[in-house]
């Protein structure tokens, strides 16, 4: 009745391509929204601003993905698109500067994510207030950067900004002040506060169940992270309890070929790495890797982290037993079985940094 090129069809492809994105129905949704892309052009012309919009929205699907070189393409498009149609300290310019620099940094270029989130928050404070969503987004953003660089006392200091802005929002027992507790877990934990990591971890899960039930995506994720705590403490069974139910969640949740469950899989075999389990750790780490194979790109920076461990473990197992021992001499260790020293397999490896605890929305990581 109204034709497919009318806005009111335009907004609905638009809210149609974000929903089947959001089910992992990446190739439907970018169907949809090219479809979208092309009538707007036709209509409005290529360098319109409702161009940048849906070009926003196809970058997000790049971006959950895993599509990262393509998602910064996109943005990069629709952020020339925004500053010369609405001009350089337009909000959409900062909200498409804070999605470029959640790629950066689920690509690990936590240097350049930093620069483009300090770019973009005094715009979003200047244009919508100091106490908007979006500037609260970025701030948080600016906190996971600093996590990522090892500036711990500037992570928190931005996650308390953000606190005090989404409090206001949204009030303490909102999902959203769960996720900062285990933004502010995660810090701890890298600090070697471990309890205190405990402590943000089950504040988070508390609100998440209380608000989503026991066996919400979310509920795993919260899980993931008190299991990396648990083998940090050598709490080895109390870990595998963790990271099994984490994981019944996610096959749940995603089904048996999906990052998520690659990443449990990939922190299981950590665990058992912990334990000088080292057979075990590499049919583990073959279980996430075939995973990551045929869901993320080859750069994916928790496909290479694991390629990694499969290495260490091969060369531990398979005849580099010497060049493994004077590794571990120089690193701190972990002792894990009588007869066996094993590398503190957590040392190098930063879940939250590889997208392990990523949220889909406007916050990168979760």
């Amino acid at each position: 009745l109204l034709g497919n090129d009318h806005p009111d069809c335009a907004q609905t492809r638009n809210s149609m391509g974000l929903a089947m994105s959001n089910q992992g129905m990446y190739e439907r949704a970018l169907a949809v929204l090219n479809e979208d892309l092309n009538l707007t052009k036709a209509r409005m012309g290529d360098e319109s601003v409702q161009c940048s919009a849906v070009l926003d929205n196809i970058g997000m699907v790049h971006q959950e993905n895993g599509k990262h070189d393509l998602a910064l393409e996109t943005y990069a498009m629709s952020l020339h698109i925004s500053k010369v149609g609405l001009g350089r300290t337009h909000p959409s310019v900062a909200k498409t500067m804070n999605n470029i620099g959640m790629v950066q940094q689920r690509k690990g270029q936590y240097v350049k994510a930093l620069d483009m989130f300090t770019a973009a928050l005094p715009i979003a404070k200047s244009t919508l207030g100091e106490d908007h969503a979006e500037v609260a987004s970025i701030l948080q953003n600016m906190g996971i950067a600093n996590k990522n660089l090892e500036k711990y006392s500037e992570a928190l200091k931005m996650y308390a900004l953000v606190y005090d802005i989404k409090v206001k929002m949204y009030g303490e027992n909102h999902p959203e002040i769960g996720k900062l507790a285990s933004l502010k877990g995660t810090v701890y934990k890298n600090q070697g506060r471990y309890e205190d990591a405990l402590q943000m971890y089950q504040e988070d899960l508390r609100i998440v169940k209380s608000t989503f039930g026991d066996d919400h995506p979310l509920v795993g994720k919260i899980l993931s992270n008190v299991g990396i705590v648990y083998d940090i403490q050598l709490k080895f069974v109390m870990a595998m309890d963790a990271f099994a139910s984490a994981l019944r969640i996610a096959k749940a949740a995603y089904g048996d070929v999906h990052p998520e469950v690659a990443q449990l899989f990939s922190s299981i075999g950590l665990l058992h790495e912990s334990q000088g389990q080292y057979g075990k750790a590499l049919d583990t780490y073959y279980r996430a890797m075939d995973i990551y194979d045929a869901t993320v790109p080859e750069d994916d920076p928790s496909a290479l982290q694991t390629e990694a461990n499969i290495n260490k473990c091969k060369d531990i197992i398979f005849g580099k037993d010497e060049e493994a021992d004077a590794a571990c001499n120089t690193t701190s260790c972990n002792i894990a079985t009588p007869n066996e020293t094993s590398c503190n397999p957590w040392a190098a490896f930063t879940p939250d940094a590889c997208g392990f605890t990523l949220a889909a929305g406007g916050d990168d990581e979760d």
